[in-house]
């Protein structure tokens, strides 16, 4: 697949289903994100896995709050 299809068939996901994700997917998500583009080659990037549902319920409704000022 070329990059011009790749472009037009990406989406944004607004919901989510309410299962984990493996350890093994969740390493390749995590090493796509290692990899993608930076300023000359900058990666000042940090991933951090939050499974517990309450905590990612509040860090959500901070965000929300947040982008309403």
């Amino acid at each position: 697949m070329d990059i011009l299809e790749l472009i037009k068939r990406r989406r944004s996901i607004r919901k989510y289903r309410k299962r984990n994700i493996s350890n093994k997917k969740l390493r390749k998500i995590i090493e796509a994100g290692r990899w993608a583009p930076s300023i000359h080659g900058f990666q000042p990037w940090k991933f951090l896995v939050i499974r517990e549902s309450s905590l990612i319920e509040k860090i959500s409704k901070i965000l929300i709050n947040k982008s309403k000022k």
